[in-house]
């Protein structure tokens, strides 16, 4: 059910319907965030890319501890891709063509992290935490030109040697700014450092995977206000 993103989507938002009629003195905010950034390596695999790109968003949920004390949750859907060249040569050694293809992961992530934040109206803030991903798919789109095709459709080929789980630490600064009582715009620079090795359990090498993204967040208080 997981593997299909518009399955996903409908139970965090259902999730998030519940949550609203439950918050109390607007603790709690419902947040929509997205971004992008740059994927970052750390591998003893000779021909694997050190950087790649990397999509994904989601909901934010944070509950507010204390003025400046907050815990927080994020439930993403995340895809990170790479687009290097194959390429082939004749009996002889001579390249005969380059064959660009992708290579894409797409997983669930669930960062859970503390925030500090400082400032009366404008928060600046310091987020910290660990994230915890479940990958849905690990595949490559070749062409069939690469197996001696003429017709250069793309091949999908999923990869199910590979580890489905992940786990790293986060660090993230960011600026938060209200748009009205209830309503406030997040921008957030986050670093993800992979602690958990990808390679598959019967090979000798290591993989692991960081992530710097920015995000950005429209975030919801809800709940009624004190003063009301």
């Amino acid at each position: 059910m997981l593997k299909n993103p518009k399955n996903f989507f409908f139970i965090v938002f259902h999730f998030a319907g519940i949550l609203y009629f439950k918050a109390q003195a607007q603790k709690w905010e419902l947040g929509i965030v997205g971004g992008a950034g740059i994927v970052s390596t750390r591998t003893t695999k000779l021909d694997y890319p050190k950087t790649f790109r990397g999509v994904g968003g989601g909901l934010s949920l944070k509950y507010q501890i204390t003025p400046a004390i907050a815990v927080l949750a994020n439930l993403f859907y995340e895809q990170k891709s790479f687009n290097p060249e194959v390429t082939t040569t004749n009996y002889q050694g001579t390249v005969t063509q380059h064959l660009p293809y992708q290579e894409n992961y797409k997983h669930i992530s669930l960062p859970i992290i503390f925030n500090l934040s400082l400032g009366k109206r404008t928060k600046f803030f310091v987020n910290a935490g660990m994230y915890f991903n479940y990958l849905l798919y690990h595949d490559l789109e070749l062409s069939s030109a690469y197996f001696g095709g003429t017709n250069n459709q793309t091949l999908i080929i999923k990869d199910t040697d590979g580890k489905k789980y992940d786990a790293g630490a986060i660090l993230g600064i960011g600026i938060a700014q209200p748009l009205s009582q209830i309503i406030s715009l997040s921008l957030e620079f986050r670093n993800y450092v992979g602690l958990y090795n990808l390679s598959p359990v019967f090979s000798n090498e290591h993989f692991y995977m960081n992530y710097q993204t920015l995000l950005l967040g429209l975030n919801f208080k809800l709940g009624k206000s004190k003063s009301n």
